[in-house]
């Protein structure tokens, strides 16, 4: 039973954060931009993850818009994928 409260509980308070996340298209778009970059320099979310010292769960949550970072996050994973953070902007 104490399962199936706590499933219940994750699957509504993850709703409830979506409908409250301001401006999800932009959040989604600077995520794919991310996923993009990762991928184009041939790093799994594991690596990155290993040299950001971020979770593996968190940055695939930013890469599917589903949190909104901050700074210090798109920070750390421009340093791990070593280029300028303004390139998660572009293009939007």
């Amino acid at each position: 039973m104490t399962q199936i409260c706590v499933i219940y509980f994750t699957m509504m308070f993850h709703t409830l954060c979506m409908d409250y996340i301001r401006h999800p298209e932009f959040l989604a778009k600077v995520g794919e931009n991310i996923r993009r970059l990762r991928t184009e320099k041939g790093i799994s979310q594991q690596e990155l993850s290993y040299i950001t010292e971020i979770s593996r769960n968190q940055i695939g949550r930013i890469e599917r818009g589903e949190i909104n970072c901050g700074l210090s996050t798109l920070y750390e994973l421009s340093k791990g994928l070593n280029i300028p953070v303004y390139k998660f902007f572009e293009p939007l």
